[in-house]
């Protein structure tokens, strides 16, 4: 049965029952009671306008693909029940989303990825009454979203090396930049060293050509993006280099250039770098020289670090000049020790520079001061020259300047003549230091004369305290066996047999010790004037 929804097709009387066409076409019951302050005859005929139809709902699945953007809900139609027409531009309504089936879960936005369940409420309309009722579901999938990956170039730096050169890119504008929620900017990469793809390493650090994997993962928004293979090169790196103009002074050997450093990417200095030298002796650089250079004047430079590996060949363009400027002669003395002979003698010494032309002054001096140059008493035949006398002589040294080398001065060494004797107290005013052992010790000049000499050994070199017993002298003035520094003086029997001074006792005093045992010292000379060294 179908009812239509104006006065004049309700059936008359005092109760009617209707059934009301809804959007699912299940009747509805409603009764209507007449007026009953009408007329009798009017009773049947006359009723109130009342409305008895909902309006019919007609939805369908609806799927959007994800766009950023709220989408427009058109799946669906309100029609008039009777006349099957669309009312929804008539009527007043509202749609609300929720989450799940039951409509428990409102959502705050048609707008993320998901399913949404739609539910319609339609206010009354003319003689149509007002409904809420649920609408078919509504899908809206994930973007697709685009990366791109490009090969990328990376020098190498000793650390690892991470490939960036990708960009991932959701949606754009009309502008061409991106609206609404972005992609993720960190998608999965894994490196391998074979075309193949076959052989996954860790990220790579050495010079080399590998292969990468990117995948952008998915999320809320965005379904993960495909598989993108390219590749990662890492290329030696360049070096970086310091250089500068250097002098040298002249030795008579081949002299390298080594006025640079070298420093890798990370600015770290590299010992013993990969460096070629190559010497010109024009600024032109034409005129290659084949050994190192070695003669004084002014050379050219040009310097090539030949890389390696992780460093790529590197050329110095800037012109370096290398000048060899006059050197310093080196001259080494040797300990010489000779026996006394009565012949005059030197001591041995090397030159260090091949310098054919370098000429050697030699000056001799009895005291380590070297302010008293040896002179007949000590058997040389000019002032500072070579001795035949036994003693210790020290030399100075004076290398005279050459076309190679200035003039070079000061250097010292020593020379000693030993008596031939072999007199256990020494040589003749010979300074000397004993080791303690429980003897007595002295100094004594050797004798050949056989004129009767006598010491006599002081405890301060004013001579006015004498040795005694307490030194462990036999006697007064005695050789002393205990530590210590002691003063002698010399003696000699003239012709009125009395002792007198002998005060040309080659021009000083002298002074000797016995030493703590096992210590050492360094025996210094006195000339008795000023403080006593010690």
């Amino acid at each position: 049965m179908r009812y239509l929804h104006n006065s004049k097709r309700i059936i008359a009387g005092v109760m009617a029952v209707f059934m009301l066409a809804t959007s699912v076409n299940m009747p509805v019951i409603q009764t209507v009671k007449a007026d009953e302050t009408t007329q009798e005859n009017e009773a049947a005929t006359k009723t109130s306008a009342i409305s008895i139809y909902s309006p019919r709902v007609k939805s369908y699945y609806q799927g959007y693909d994800y766009t950023g953007e709220t989408p427009l809900h058109h799946g669906y139609n309100i029609l008039d029940p009777v006349t099957g027409k669309s009312i929804m531009n008539k009527v007043n309504y509202s749609i609300k989303y929720y989450l799940d089936k039951d409509h428990t879960i409102e959502a705050e936005a048609l707008k993320m990825p998901g399913s949404y369940y739609p539910v319609i409420t339609i206010e009354p309309y003319g003689d149509l009454i007002g409904i809420t009722e649920p609408m078919n579901h509504i899908d809206i999938k994930k973007a697709s979203q685009t990366l791109n990956a490009r090969p990328q170039v990376s020098d190498y730096t000793g650390k690892k090396i991470s490939y960036t050169n990708y960009d991932v890119i959701g949606f754009l504008g009309e502008d061409g930049e991106p609206f609404g929620p972005q992609p993720r900017k960190n998608p999965i990469i894994t490196y391998y060293s074979d075309e193949n793809y076959t052989n996954a390493i860790s990220t790579p650090v050495d010079v080399g050509t590998y292969y990468v994997e990117v995948m952008n993962r998915t999320d809320k928004v965005y379904f993960a993006s495909e598989k993108y293979r390219t590749t990662l090169t890492i290329s030696p790196a360049d070096l970086v280099v310091e250089c500068s103009d250097k002098e040298v002074r002249w030795t008579g050997n081949p002299i390298p250039y080594k006025n640079y450093k070298v420093y890798d990417s990370n600015g770290r200095l590299i010992s013993n770098p990969p460096v070629k030298v190559e010497y010109f002796t024009d600024e032109a650089r034409t005129d290659k020289m084949e050994e190192i250079p070695k003669d004084l004047g002014t050379y050219y430079i040009r310097l090539t670090c030949t890389g390696s590996l992780r460093y790529k060949n590197k050329v110095i363009p800037d012109l370096i000049t290398y000048t060899i400027v006059k050197g310093y002669q080196r001259l080494d003395f040797e300990y010489t020790e000779v026996v006394y002979d009565g012949l005059p003698h030197g001591i041995n010494y090397s030159l260090l520079r091949d310098d054919p032309n370098a000429e050697v002054t030699l000056v001799y001096y009895i005291d380590t001061e070297r302010s008293m140059k040896t002179s007949e008493h000590e058997g040389a035949s000019v002032e500072g020259g070579e001795p035949t006398a036994p003693g210790f002589y020290y030399v100075n040294a004076i290398v005279g300047a050459t076309e190679n080398c200035t003039r070079t001065s000061n250097k010292t060494g020593v020379l000693r003549i030993k008596s031939a004797t072999n007199d256990p107290r020494e040589d003749y005013c010979y300074l000397c230091g004993y080791n303690y052992d429980g003897l007595p010790h002295g100094i004594f000049i050797n004798n050949e004369s056989e004129i009767e000499l006598k010491e006599v050994v002081y405890l301060d070199e004013e001579h006015t305290i004498m040795t005694g017993p307490e030194n462990g002298a036999e006697y007064e003035g005695g050789y002393p066996t205990e530590p210590g520094w002691y003063f002698p003086r010399l003696y000699r029997l003239n012709d009125d047999g009395e002792y007198e001074e002998i005060v040309d006792w080659r021009g000083k005093a002298y002074m000797y010790e016995i030493r703590h045992f096992p210590y050492t010292h360094i025996i210094i000379p006195w000339n008795g004037q000023g403080d006593m060294p010690m």
